[in-house]
């Protein structure tokens, strides 16, 4: 693994290991019911762990190779048609009868997605 790779790898482990700990923390303080402005910010505790992950594949992007970069803009093209077309037929199908996808879902699913479209680009390219 590259240099880039191995700190991407370092930072997005720091990244999501941050995340479940905050994530921990927001469940917790708001099931303790306090005034809905501390409830709010616990809410919101969880997504400054996922902006330091999308800084660290910003960052892993601005020193990978052309390659890379294709491999990378063909999976994020993959999980954008993917997660368009998923979300769309969900909302049609929620009109007919089926429960409604809370929002916190559809990113889970892009980056999902994401990883099957980095894969497949990964391997037409070798």
């Amino acid at each position: 693994m590259s240099r880039v790779g191995k700190r991407y790898m370092v930072e997005l482990t720091g990244a999501l290991v941050t995340y479940a700990a905050a994530l921990v923390v927001a469940i917790v303080v708001i099931q303790a019911g306090p005034p809905a402005a501390v409830r709010y910010v616990a809410a919101l505790l969880p997504v400054l762990p996922i902006i330091y992950g999308m800084r660290a594949y910003w960052r892993f992007l601005s020193g990978i190779d052309e390659l890379q970069r294709r491999i990378q803009l063909d999976g994020l093209a993959f999980a954008v048609g993917g997660g368009g077309l998923i979300t769309v037929a969900w909302g049609f199908l929620e009109l007919a009868g089926l429960p409604r996808l809370p929002a916190v879902w559809v990113f889970p699913l892009l980056i999902w997605l994401w990883g099957i479209g980095t894969a497949l680009a990964t391997r037409r390219y070798q």
